[in-house]
């Protein structure tokens, strides 16, 4: 399946500069079976993997889904949205396109975010990054898509017909377009690791790197879980303890709140927990290295909670990284 003219229009609106790949003709399909690493609590739903045309960054891919999975899980979880384009500043390589199936329409949250996640470890258990387009069902009808894309600047090819499509298409389309955060500061050598504007000003991320190495893939696996899991709850729910889904992949985190618990605001909410394990695999990026991590939690300079990520078992996948590594 070609990507869709409609599709790049809609998302240029976000990009201030598109950059050219050369296309690498692959076409194939998968059906995506639930797994535990990727499992959705209504076998109802169904997601098909299509992939075709130029690869993508690795990382970019994977930052730009975690940070997206953020956004859509502070949101109403059995709500709706409509089409939708995603691009984070800090990761501009790539792009997410959400597209209902019905022109205009609107497409449940819920499907988005299983569909993000599953079509996400699908493409880390294959190790294939490029660009694709995930098909998602409900009770056997297609009700949207979601993209991966990269961007042409010059001619596009639709329907037969030849066209400049960054001159043509000057229209500005109905889109409801998710605002991505402030790219992070580049993190200091002491132990903070999010940076306010990256995420909420209540917030602030302290932690140390310590300990055995952790495959690249298993951490962004577990990251993607914990938010699926967090996403079904209410933003603001308070979590005395939390432990990550269970055999997900080869490693696990935890948070315990403080002893006694607090009485009193601030509490680690499911907000705060959203937040802080999405600013873990930035943090071991910028460092260079993916290990064990002992994680604290502020909420306005009050701790109130203390995390730990760590193995249970071997996992699969990378231990050291560079933001330009790319599918093969």
């Amino acid at each position: 399946m070609k990507v869709s003219l409609l599709s790049l229009y809609k998302f240029l609106v976000l990009t201030s500069a598109a950059v050219i790949s050369p296309l690498v003709f692959l076409n194939t399909s998968h059906n995506v079976a639930n797994r535990p690493f990727t499992e959705v609590p209504d076998p109802r739903f169904k997601i098909e993997v299509s992939f075709d045309g130029p690869k993508l960054p690795l990382i970019s891919c994977l930052m730009n889904t975690v940070e997206f999975l953020v956004v859509l899980g502070l949101q109403d979880f059995s709500g709706s949205m409509e089409q939708a384009a995603w691009k984070l500043d800090g990761y501009p390589e790539v792009g997410i396109v959400i597209l209902p199936r019905a022109e205009g329409g609107r497409i449940e949250r819920r499907f988005v975010i299983w569909g993000l996640s599953q079509g996400a470890a699908h493409m880390i258990h294959l190790i294939r990054f490029q660009t694709v387009t995930f098909t998602l069902s409900w009770e056997g009808e297609e009700v949207g898509t979601i993209e991966l894309v990269d961007w042409p600047t010059t001619q596009y090819t639709s329907r037969g017909t030849h066209m400049n499509w960054m001159q043509n298409l000057t229209q500005q389309p109905n889109l409801s377009i998710v605002q991505s955060p402030s790219s992070p500061p580049v993190i200091p050598q002491n132990t903070n690791i999010t940076a306010e504007n990256a995420h909420d000003g209540h917030l602030m991320v302290w932690a140390m790197l310590t300990g055995s190495t952790v495959p690249l893939f298993d951490v962004f696996l577990l990251v993607i879980a914990v938010l699926v899991d967090a996403a079904k709850l209410g933003v603001t729910e308070q979590l005395c303890d939390y432990a990550s889904p269970a055999d997900v992949v080869g490693i696990e985190v935890t948070f315990k709140g403080p002893v006694p618990a607090r009485m009193s605001p601030p509490f680690f909410e499911v907000q705060w927990l959203m937040k802080t394990i999405a600013s873990l695999p930035e943090y071991m990026i910028r460092k260079g290295v993916f290990k064990e991590a002992l994680v604290l939690v502020e909420i306005d300079g009050v701790r109130v909670a203390d995390g730990f990520l760590g193995k249970k078992e071997a996992g699969v996948g990378l231990t050291n990284v560079n933001s330009s590594i790319s599918a093969v």
